[in-house]
Order: structure tokens, then C-alpha cells, then sequence
């Protein structure tokens, strides 16, 4: 019993218990409860591992409540890693016959349905681009994402057209392409979202691939994981940057803004790309980049994470965040997460009178690119 919490007892006797990590934990400045916080998490796993208690409701509410953003271990002297704890946590409950929480069992059976959250048909996850492109063998590859491919393909089109105008040629999987298996592993369904990587893999594998990048913040977090022992996998502002570092991207039309980068978690803490969006962004004439008071490694999440289980604090999480902007004279928030770019929005509505944009890092770039 409780195999996978056993697994890592070592870690969890670890906590040094000194609460560093409520100060950075958004749930646990919202809740004012320890419970909610990384070290009480860490405490009702080892109570459960001792026979104390046992799964309750209330237990599992604690786990699944966190939004697996890492802030805690930027700030843990033991260096404790609680997000894989509290994924290793979710995994002990589905081992234990526990479903995923009730709202987010939409979103499960989504994706194993339709290879989507959304559960949108698969057979139109590639229509926004060319049967000519999707038939394509190259050694590039854009892996659009689910949000990318159903509601945002303006990102995707920002990024191909720089690619068109520095003449690389690539290739998509089109409706062949899945889900990247982040939200099953968010929920502890590890045999599921493996199952989801290994298609992706066959499918580029069959094309020929050798590097893949893509727009979705998650998805470049969970490929890097999956499949960066095949492939060379890079976010779109990774890629994009090194192209403009060779000099296959040159940029004229200015945006003389005050700018402001949003570190999002998955990007950041848990892929280490924070430098690539702003010197992408510094190459724009005129533009003026300034920096949130918490940004890099301890930047605050805005929330994304909960937008399919916790509308409500997600949208209240982002308001901090549009906060964080306007206290530095911020009047553009560009992200390079489509989840982050929908949340924050969202949380700009619930902020009457504030005046700010909220912009995409790629297609803010698309338009500053010589010739387009």
C-alpha cells in the first residue's frame, strides 16, 4: 500500500518545516490555510505514509490544489521539489482507484477521446494549415498544441511566416498530432499521457524530424521531457532567437512601448528558458523592456493552472499579476504561453479601469520583421 508515496519518503523527510515557501504559494495566499502550502502538503503525505491518515477528501483537495508552478523550490533551502512530490502524491490516487476530481474528468476524458481538453474533433486539430505542409517530410517541426491548434493559431501563423520569410522549411503533424500529455501528467495519469508522447514521437519519427519547436509553453516543457533524447526541442522564442543570432531574421518596424515580460511557469521554472523572450523582444526598434518586481526563477504564476478546475481564483491570481505590470508603469504584458495570454485577459476584465495590453511574444515580433 502507498508503493509510489513510499518512493519518496526520503524527500519528504527532508522538510525543514521553516515556511519559506508561503510567502511565494498564490493558494496559500489566498487560502491563509498550511494545509494549502507546500510544507503542509508534505506533512499530510507523511502522515498518510505513516498510517495516520488516510486519503480523505479533504487530503485529496490539498493535493490537487496546487498549480504545479515550483515557485516553493525557488525559495527551499533543502531544495525540496514539491511539484514532483505532489505529482507523485496524484499518481498514489489513481494507483488507489481515486478518480480524477470531478472537475477536471471532462478535460480527462477529452483527451484520451479526441487526443484534446477541448473535446474538439482530432480531425480538425490541423485545419488552420496547408495539406501541403502537413504531407511534408523536413527536419523542422512546429507542434502547434491543443490550444494553439483549436483557438489560437495566430501564434502558429506568426511563427511560420517568419520561418517562410527566413526560408526554412518545415512540417506539422497536422490531425495526426496529440495532445503533449502535460494535463494527464498535471492529474497523475503517467500511463496515459506516455501513451500520447510515444504517438507524437512515431509521428515526427515518420517524418523525418529532427527538431521540433512549438508555441505552447506546457507542451515545450513536455516534449523537452519526452522527447528530448530523439529530438532537439525548443520553445518558439528559443528557436526564433537563434535564427535571429545567425542573422536569418532582421527586424525595422518599431513599438515604442513600455514592455513587460511575464515569466510563465512552465517556461521558466520548469524548462529554464527566461532570456530568449526578451532578446527576441530587445530587437524591436524603439521598444522599452522593463522588469516586474518579481520576474526570472521568482516570478509569481498568474494562474493558468487552474483555469479548467478553479476559473475563479485563476482570474484572481492574474488580476495580481496585471497589478505587478501597472506597479512598473508597464502599459504592454507580453507572454509566451497561450495560457497565460487567455488567463491573463480574463483577469484584466476583472480589473475596472486598468489600462493595459496583453500581447503574445511571437506575433508582437511578426510584426516588427523586415518585409512583413
Amino acid at each position: 500500500m502507498f508503493d509510489i508515496l513510499k518512493s519518496i519518503e526520503t524527500e519528504v523527510l527532508r522538510c525543514l518545516k521553516c515556511g519559506e515557501c508561503q510567502e511565494v504559494c498564490p493558494v496559500y495566499r489566498d487560502k491563509g490555510n498550511e494545509s494549502f502550502v507546500a510544507r503542509g502538503k508534505v506533512r499530510l503525505m507523511r502522515a498518510v505514509m505513516d498510517g495516520e491518515i488516510d486519503l480523505t477528501p479533504g487530503v485529496q483537495e490539498r493535493i490537487n490544489c496546487c498549480l504545479n508552478c515550483n515557485a516553493c523550490l525557488s525559495r527551499c533551502p533543502a531544495g525540496i521539489d514539491t511539484d514532483s512530490l505532489v505529482f507523485s502524491a496524484r499518481c498514489e490516487m489513481r494507483a488507489s482507484g481515486i478518480s480524477v476530481p470531478e472537475n477536471l474528468e471532462g478535460v480527462r476524458k477529452n483527451i484520451t477521446e479526441q487526443g484534446n481538453p477541448f473535446g474538439l474533433p482530432a480531425g480538425e486539430r490541423g485545419s488552420w494549415i496547408s495539406e501541403d505542409v502537413v504531407k511534408r517530410k523536413a527536419d523542422v517541426a512546429y507542434f502547434a498544441g491543443c490550444a494553439v491548434s483549436y483557438s489560437q493559431n495566430r501564434m502558429a501563423k506568426a511563427a511560420l511566416r517568419i520561418l517562410d520569410g527566413a526560408g526554412i522549411e518545415y512540417t506539422t503533424l497536422g490531425n495526426d498530432e496529440r495532445c503533449c500529455g502535460d494535463p494527464l501528467l498535471r492529474m497523475g495519469l503517467k500511463d496515459q499521457a506516455e501513451t500520447m508522447m510515444e504517438e507524437n514521437r512515431s509521428n515526427l519519427q515518420a517524418k523525418g524530424v529532427k527538431t521540433v519547436f512549438t508555441s505552447c509553453a506546457g507542451c515545450a516543457k513536455s516534449l523537452k521531457h519526452s522527447l528530448g533524447q530523439d529530438f532537439e526541442v525548443y520553445h518558439v522564442t528559443e528557436y526564433l532567437n537563434k535564427l535571429a543570432s545567425e542573422g536569418k531574421i532582421e527586424f525595422e518596424k518599431p513599438f515604442a512601448k513600455r514592455v513587460t515580460y511575464m515569466d510563465g511557469c512552465d517556461l521558466g521554472r520548469h524548462a529554464g528558458v527566461y532570456e530568449s523572450p526578451r532578446e527576441l523582444l530587445r530587437h524591436i526598434p524603439d521598444i522599452e523592456l522593463v522588469e516586474m518586481q518579481q520576474n526570472r526563477n521568482l516570478a509569481v504564476c498568474c494562474g493558468g493552472p487552474f483555469v479548467a478546475a478553479y476559473p475563479e481564483l485563476a482570474k484572481k491570481f492574474a488580476a495580481n499579476r496585471i497589478k505587478d505590470a501597472l506597479a512598473v508603469g508597464a502599459d504592454t504584458i507580453v507572454v509566451a504561453c497561450p495560457t497565460c495570454l487567455l488567463n491573463l485577459k480574463e483577469g484584466a476584465k476583472s480589473l475596472d479601469g486598468a489600462k493595459v495590453d496583453i500581447q503574445e511574444v511571437v506575433s508582437l515580433v511578426q510584426r516588427s520583421v523586415k518585409g512583413k
